[in-house]
């Protein structure tokens, strides 16, 4: 390399760049760091068995990795490198150029581009060849290490992968290993339904799996069906627009407009409900469209809720206005959404409020629920709506893992132990009673609304809900 174009060594950067293209570019490749020489020899001695299973495999050679990281690129370089197509030279080239950092270096580089264009510029043959041997050094402290879990989140930690040895001298493969966030997260993607396969593959690629990892989500994600109605993946293209909708909602509450703009902030869409029809289940949609000024989206369980403010004109309807005239907080379903647009609330049931009236109530959602969506969905059991209260609970302790996942582990104490064995008395300190009787009547035969004053009306209505049960259990008519 000319001295005009000579960088500064630096040590982490060449090393990073190494790891980082090996990780991202060269995943389950094979690494010689002998002679060229000696990988013919070595190839001319392999049995029929280690042709026939390295036959497919990229086998890079020390040369062949210094080259890729030269800073200067051609489109002719793709195949040398062993690289997939020219998305993945343009993405390396971008990397390589890390290794300068001044206007000095840049312009010598430029220079000597147009001396001599086919010069190579970059980290030293020499250097690549160090820095290999060091991943290769690293990979024996590894397999000395005895738990061999805890080398591998060492290795995932510090550079995504392990140089893993193939019972040839010199002969290596990029293992990924996964950190055990990067293998949940992969897992969640896969099963999840909400999720298009081109997304989820999306996310499935940018996290470190190993090829048998990566095949076994490929495989659930041909095995199973996107959770949507209508045609493609309708849930996907939803949950982007209530993103965008919440995104855009927030400048409204955060900024407060003027009069005349608090009408142009509130969407409209049409929510469907299970029914059978012409002998099948079908999603129907209501009749009357619904308009809500959005708050956050809300994940629960699987599924993706829009939360906001209700301006419903059909009282019976969840949501709209309540006993005390003011606009009620709600969620709905995004799988059971469709058509969410932007409309113009002004007029109606919107006349009684000032933007000021609204502000305050984005501003005490805030403070309602300072954890924001996920304070929202503890606070919200089961996801029903409703205005939450405090209720007091007899139940046996089995029924916690249950009651953690549907009141939250922070909106949950523990008042008392009870004569019963086994039992204890809790405190839900937020809870929606319809989703809290659903809870109760799930897990009847070990729990009860305590008998405490200011739950005797929710009692009788319990106690009405189980006698008319046990007429219809008993074939009774009401």
């Amino acid at each position: 390399m000319a001295d005009s174009a000579r960088r500064k060594s630096n040590h982490s950067i060449d090393r990073f760049l190494l790891v980082t293209m090996l990780r991202r570019f060269y995943r389950e490749s094979l690494i010689f760091l002998g002679p060229r020489e000696e990988l013919r020899r070595l190839e001319g001695s392999w049995t029929q068995n280690e042709r026939e299973t390295w036959a497919t495999d990229r086998v890079l050679t020390a040369p062949v990795i210094a080259r890729a990281m030269n800073v200067w690129l051609y489109d002719d370089d793709a195949e040398q490198l062993k690289l997939e197509d020219g998305a993945q030279l343009g993405a390396l080239k971008e990397l390589m150029r890390l290794q300068y950092d001044s206007d000095s270096e840049i312009a010598s580089l430029r220079a000597l581009r147009e001396a001599s264009p086919r010069t190579e510029v970059g980290i030293q043959r020499k250097t690549a060849a160090n820095l290999l041997g060091e991943l290769a050094e690293f990979e024996q402290r590894l397999c000395r290490m005895q738990d061999e879990t805890q080398a591998d989140s060492v290795a995932a930690r510090l550079q995504g992968f392990r140089l893993r040895a193939c019972g040839k001298k010199d002969l290596y493969r990029v293992t990924p290993v996964g950190q055990t966030e990067h293998n949940m997260a992969a897992v969640q993607t896969a099963f999840y339904p909400f999720l298009g396969t081109d997304d989820a593959r999306a996310v499935l690629d940018g996290l470190l799996l190993s090829e048998p990892g990566r095949q076994a989500m490929d495989e659930v994600l041909e095995g199973r069906a996107p959770q949507s109605f209508g045609r493609g993946n309708g849930l996907t293209e939803m949950l982007a627009r209530a993103l965008d909708a919440v995104r855009r909602t927030q400048e409204f509450y955060s900024l407060g407009e003027g009069e005349e703009s608090k009408g142009e902030f509130w969407y409209e869409l049409r929510y469907h409900t299970w029914k059978w029809t012409n002998g099948r289940l079908r999603l129907v949609p209501r009749k009357k469209p619904v308009r809500m000024l959005p708050w956050q989206v809300v994940y629960s369980n699987g599924y993706f809720y829009l939360a906001g403010l209700r301006l419903d004109l059909d009282p019976a309807v969840t949501g709209g206005k309540d006993e005390n005239g003011q606009l009620v907080f709600s969620n709905l379903r995004l799988d059971r959404v469709s058509d969410l647009r932007q409309t113009d609330a002004s007029g109606g049931m919107l006349e009684g409020y000032s933007v000021r009236d609204l502000r305050r109530l984005g501003q005490a959602l805030g403070g309602r629920f300072p954890g924001g969506a996920f304070g929202y969905r503890n606070d919200s059991t089961i996801m029903y709506s409703g205005v939450p209260e405090t209720l007091y609970i007899d139940c046996d302790e089995s029924l916690m893992n249950s009651a953690v996942d549907d009141f939250g582990r922070e909106n949950l104490a523990r008042e008392m132990p009870l004569a019963r064995p086994g039992w204890v008395r809790i405190r839900v300190k937020q809870a929606v009673w319809e989703g809290a009787k659903l809870w109760l009547l799930q897990h009847a035969e070990k729990c009860v609304l305590s008998d405490v004053p200011g739950q005797e009306e929710k009692r009788r209505e319990l106690e009405a809900v189980f006698a008319a049960a046990a007429r219809r259990l008993g074939g009774k008519e009401e």
